[in-house]
């Protein structure tokens, strides 16, 4: 039985016989033929033995073992399924070397995937062949949020599109509505009603205003003059310091601001001269081409910086000067009559301020800054003289009363007769007062001069 079962090991089946290498064993367990190609097994039937008396001897397993031959099972020839072609999906981004660029940019860039969009981690392509991958770091936006790809060419998470920086509001070529901003000394509400009246009047003669920045100092220049009691004891002021740069008309500079209706100032060039003077922030820059008469009385045969006004004063402000004659005509204001009224400047010489009476000694107005003289009485009767340098106050007496000559135009840079010499300087301002006493020059003065810093 042991032989049964270990020829079974190795047996195929078929028919009523089975059949092995090892010989033939009984049909009680059915069987098959062997695929094997050797031995082919007989089928036919193998005719039952009639019984005898004595068995029938099953004939002995040969004692040589059989080669083996190992039993193939054939390979079945299958036929092949055709392999499907792998889906791809594909999805229109923006992109950028920045998040910011690539959620700015259109969605027009078209990718490639196996994978459903969108899914952390997969793999983009830039063909449909799945061939050529999206470059590392590469920024892709979707709708509102953005993506980018690692440096092993996956989808990053998504996040947010950064909110874009508010585009600067274009600056206005309109000039603004004047929104009045705070000063140093105070806080106007309005333009007062004499800057405005200059304002006006600069309209109607069609000179531009300056920037409405500059507006606001000029205003508060008056309003400080008017605090301080000094506005209304001026007879004529004349601002020629402003910072055009930010638009404005230099003519503007030429209206008398405490009579604006008056006349406006005229330039005018020396015998033979070609430059008119030029005007520059700090003021009108005069050379000996030119000077300037002033507006207050163009016309008329009285001059009112001459008049016999209690507490007469006049000054300048030198802003710079760039060169001097030592011929003695280095006047910064005088009239047109000569030696009626002169001040002259870097020149020891005897002043002839107001009705042409000179001093006992000599006077020299030098350096920059605040220049100024004033009678404290009545010019026809007072012969004491208070001249103003730059915060020095220096006294001297006439050599009389003055009398009660009048007459002349007044002038900047003009010696009676002429523009100054060689004298080149840069006037800032031009007044006359009625009333300014020598009490009020230091305070007067350190208000134009902040003015004139501003």
């Amino acid at each position: 039985m042991a032989k049964i079962t270990k020829a079974l090991n190795r047996t195929y089946f078929q028919g009523q016989y089975v059949f092995n290498y090892g010989g033939q064993v009984p049909d009680i367990f059915g069987g098959a033929p062997s695929p094997s190609p050797t031995p082919t097994p007989t089928q036919t039937k193998t005719p039952t033995p009639t019984p005898s008396t004595t068995p029938a001897s099953v004939s002995p397993t040969p004692t040589t073992t059989p080669t083996t031959t190992p039993t193939i099972t054939p390979t079945k020839t299958l036929t092949p399924t055709p392999t499907p072609s792998p889906v791809v999906y594909s999805e229109y981004f923006g992109s950028g070397t920045t998040a910011s660029l690539a959620c700015a940019a259109a969605e027009t860039l078209e990718l490639y995937s196996n994978e459903p969009f969108f899914t952390f981690g997969q793999t983009l392509w830039q063909d449909s062949s799945l061939t050529i991958p999206v470059p590392y770091f590469t920024y892709l936006s979707a709708g509102d949020v953005v993506y980018q790809i690692d440096g092993f060419g996956h989808l990053g998470n998504a996040v947010s599109c950064p909110v874009p920086s508010p585009s600067p509001t274009p600056t206005s070529t309109i000039t603004p509505t004047p929104t009045l901003t705070p000063t140093p000394t105070s806080t106007p509400t309005i333009f007062t009603a004499e800057y405005t009246a200059i304002l006006s009047r600069a309209s109607a003669l069609g000179y531009a205003a300056p920037s409405y920045s500059q507006q606001v100092l000029q205003n508060q220049l008056i309003v400080d003059l008017k605090a301080a009691g000094y506005w209304a004891k001026l007879g004529n002021l004349f601002m020629f310091k402003v910072d055009l740069t930010g638009g404005g008309s230099s003519a503007f500079t030429l209206i008398n601001w405490i009579t604006p209706a008056n006349p406006t100032c005229a330039l005018l060039l020396h015998t033979g001269g070609v430059n008119p003077p030029v005007h520059i922030t700090s003021g009108w820059r005069f050379t000996n081409e030119n000077y300037m008469r002033m507006g207050n009385n163009v016309n008329s045969s009285v001059n009112p910086i001459t008049s016999t006004s209690v507490r007469n004063s006049e000054g300048s402000y030198v802003a710079d000067f760039v060169a001097n004659s030592s011929s003695g005509t280095n006047v910064m204001w005088g009239t047109d009559n000569n030696s009626w009224n002169q001040a002259l400047y870097n020149v020891s010489a005897s002043q002839r301020i107001y009705r042409g009476i000179g001093l006992t000694d000599s006077y020299d107005f030098t350096g920059i800054g605040f220049k100024g003289a004033t009678i404290d009485g009545v010019v026809t009767s007072d012969t004491t003289i208070v001249f103003q340098n730059d915060g020095i106050q220096t006294t001297k007496t006439k050599t009389g009363v003055d009398a009660g000559i009048a007459g002349g135009n007044m002038y900047l840079n003009f010696n009676g007769n002429n523009a100054t010499g060689s004298f080149s300087w840069t006037s800032g301002m031009w007044f006359s007062g009625a009333g300014l006493a020598v009490a009020d020059m230091p305070g007067f003065q350190t208000i134009i001069t902040n003015y004139m810093n501003a």
